[in-house]
């Protein structure tokens, strides 16, 4: 089972190195994800991982590092925001998020049957559960790339949002939600219980994708580095601006 956690920690935790800490401290326990400071002095963290970890994890925050005074967190519904194309993993993992926020522009999709693959890591798993065996299985199968609006009909997407405004709507959903926070994150819970997603299903997955990687041809690694060049064209072409103050766990450094 893959948990996420999206806290807001306020107090004295910024200027005391607690953004860092709380990344090194994640990176140890195997998670993954970003904690950024926040301009009313809090930091706010979103991780995604074990259950065990993410929870230890949860009662490291309490604390923080040392000279960091926690005062309160406040524990908010996990979500993702794709504001650009998100294919293969980068769909996976947004997925994994309980909920699934898209600009309009955005396309989502699993490329990987076109060079002989599957999307291994966690792509049936997520879907299957959301929208249903036999459309998990078309997306998958089909190597289509759709758009946020056609991911919204299906059930793939919960929010859709104009273009530019991800990051508004991702607020926008929290205060609307937040009066019944507590039914949610208890239904939330049922959803779990009802249809879990177990750490050894995901690991029986990968392995099956790393038999089938094995397997797979010269004319398939070719249409495979095709598609990363057309990937990078892409990437090139566009401009991107990357917050400083986002720090990924997964790249945690020194600072505060």
């Amino acid at each position: 089972m893959i948990a996420a956690l999206h806290l807001l920690i306020q107090g004295r935790v910024q200027g005391v190195g607690y953004r860092f800490a709380m990344c090194r401290q994640a990176e140890a326990l195997g998670l993954e994800g970003w904690v950024r400071n926040c301009r009313d002095g809090s930091v706010e963290a979103v991780v995604v991982g074990a259950p065990d970890q993410v929870e230890l994890l949860h009662a490291w925050a309490r604390r923080g590092p040392p000279g960091a005074f926690v005062t309160e967190i406040t524990q908010r519904a996990a979500t993702a925001a794709e504001e650009d194309d998100a294919l293969g993993g980068g769909f996976e993992a947004a997925l994994s998020a309980t909920v699934l926020v898209a600009e309009e522009s955005s396309r989502m999709g699993f490329p990987e049957i076109l060079f002989n693959l599957f999307p291994g890591m966690g792509a049936y798993s997520f879907l299957s559960r959301k929208i249903g065996r036999r459309a998990a299985e078309g997306m998958i199968t089909s190597g289509t790339i759709y758009g946020a609006r056609q991911l919204y009909d299906m059930g793939v997407v919960d929010v859709l949002a104009p273009d530019g405004t991800g990051e508004a709507a991702i607020y926008s959903y929290i205060r609307k939600h937040s009066k019944s926070a507590n039914g949610r994150r208890a239904f939330e819970r049922v959803q779990t219980e009802i249809a879990p997603i177990s750490r050894s299903e995901l690991l029986q997955v990968v392995q099956i994708w790393a038999d089938a990687a094995l397997r797979v041809q010269d004319r398939d690694l070719r249409m495979m580095e095709r598609l990363i060049r057309a990937q990078q064209r892409t990437a090139e072409a566009a401009t991107t601006t990357v917050s400083s103050n986002v720090v990924p766990i997964w790249k945690a450094g020194t600072g505060d």
